[in-house]
């Protein structure tokens, strides 16, 4: 690299830590690489989340003829329906800048919003990933203005009822419809 070249590297990294986005690079880098919870961006997240559903089809959907694809292009929790357009919220947590997992929710009723999915790469399972995302949207859904959280799951998903009951969710609905729990969580 030649001196000017150098010499305008330095000035511009100046001029960034004077503006505050020199600290702010670093700082959203540093989270990136922790493990940080951000928007799901479609070119950089499709894939991830399709494998997912690729590997844990009978876990993530109930109808066999669901369509994640369609989901996440329109955002959307019910992709025939348009009222729900663009209303589902994904996040997806990232560790080192890689694909960890992610979550989905919506708003159902005025105060009542459904968690949809909660998913993890099998190789970070047990790793609290899941709780993170979790946390983090039962945070977000509580600061949009949600008073109860409703989720559902397969009665023989043992696994995820113990983290739903660890972050205080109860069964409201037990096998009904056939081969599914519903819980909730109420909001303060």
């Amino acid at each position: 690299m030649s001196l000017i070249k150098k010499v305008a590297l330095i000035g511009v990294l100046l001029a960034m830590v004077g503006t505050g986005a020199f600290f702010y690079y670093w700082h959203s880098r540093a989270l990136l690489e922790q493990g940080a919870i951000v928007d799901f961006d479609e070119l950089r997240d499709t894939q991830s989340i399709l494998d997912l559903f690729n590997t844990d089809r009978y876990w993530l959907l109930s109808n066999p003829h669901s369509s994640p694809e369609r989901m996440l292009k329109y955002r959307t929790p019910r992709p025939y329906d348009p009222f729900y357009a663009g209303k589902l919220y994904i996040k997806v947590l990232r560790e080192q800048g890689k694909f960890v997992g992610f979550v989905s929710y919506y708003k159902e009723t005025f105060k009542d919003w459904r968690l949809l999915f909660v998913a993890v790469k099998p190789e970070m399972r047990g790793k609290h990933a899941a709780e993170k995302l979790m946390i983090y949207a039962l945070k977000d859904m509580k600061k949009r203005g949600a008073t109860r959280v409703i989720l559902t799951t397969r009665t023989e998903n043992f696994r995820a009822q113990t983290l739903y009951k660890r972050l205080g969710f109860t069964v409201f609905a037990w096998d009904f419809p056939p081969g599914y729990v519903d819980f909730e969580k109420k909001l303060q």
